[in-house]
């Protein structure tokens, strides 16, 4: 569903090339990842939250515009 490892990247997602429901699926993965590593203690672990939520930013921005692009076509 997902591939990896392109230039344009977001934590190894493929932006160009994702639909809206691609990119809610890799969404909700990093909201998993989120809950997960928030509910540690450890400082790596909310390091991990912190960057998961990043991820989350980044391709809410790109569901932003790839749900615009397709409104259009």
């Amino acid at each position: 569903m997902i591939k990896k490892k392109t230039k344009d990247k977001i934590n190894n997602y493929i932006i160009k090339a994702m639909t809206t429901t691609e990119i809610l699926g890799a969404i909700k993965e990093q909201v998993e990842v989120l809950e997960l590593e928030n509910s540690k203690s450890s400082k790596a672990a909310r390091g991990r939250a912190r960057r998961a939520a990043n991820e989350i930013k980044k391709l809410s921005a790109e569901f932003k515009k790839t749900s615009l692009a397709e409104d259009k076509a």
